[in-house]
């Protein structure tokens, strides 16, 4: 078990019951269990959070809904099956999301954020402050958790990047930022160590 708070790090086993975890001990006997997993050798984890995927562009082949191409919902089935428990869509609506959910259920926690597409969901050409509170506030109101900013797709001004930032951090909305303004672009040759904003 790997506790960070108390500075556990031990092999331990673990007692479920009514699916909530009832004891963390070095040996429970497995004689007062209904069930027994042995994962000796594996993690045991309670689900993983993907804070970034794609689910509106999960395709197959004959696909359900001719129009799109898209069938609905199987990049959500797809995480489940990887074991996500909770997801954050950063690549379309939340109208295409709801769709996915209805037409297969999720089985997992999922989010979404606003994408921003100059002449769709953000006014042509430059934009003010208040025009950037409205896109936020518009997303917001559909369902999302915060914005996503295609910067290297569709980028904005330096100084309208920074208002969006900004305007979503005034919610208390997440913000997404895939790199590039109008100023900077992006590509493949600006990937290099000492073009990166920030590093961990």
């Amino acid at each position: 078990m790997l506790d960070a708070e108390s500075g556990r790090d031990s092999i331990t086993d673990v007692g479920i019951s009514d699916g909530v975890i009832q004891s963390l001990e070095t040996d429970i006997d497995p004689n007062n269990a209904d069930d027994v997993i042995d994962a000796s050798g594996k993690w045991v984890i309670p689900g993983m959070i993907d804070t970034h995927v794609h689910v509106e562009f999960q395709r197959k082949p004959n696909a359900e809904s001719s129009e799109t191409g898209h069938t609905y919902g199987l990049g959500l089935q797809m995480l489940a099956s990887a074991g996500a428990t909770t997801v954050i869509d950063l690549g379309g609506s939340m109208e295409t999301l709801r769709m996915a959910i209805e037409a297969r259920g999720s089985g997992i926690n999922v989010g979404g954020l606003g994408y921003l597409k100059p002449g769709e969901t953000v006014p042509e050409g430059r934009i003010n402050y208040a025009q950037i509170e409205k896109v936020v506030n518009t997303a917001m109101d559909a369902g999302s958790i915060g914005v996503k900013l295609w910067g290297g797709y569709y980028p904005f001004t330096p100084e309208e990047t920074s208002n969006f930032i900004r305007a979503a951090n005034e919610m208390t909305a997440y913000v997404a930022f895939h790199l590039g303004t109008t100023e900077t672009g992006f590509s493949p040759g600006r990937s290099s160590r000492d073009s990166f904003l920030a590093r961990c």
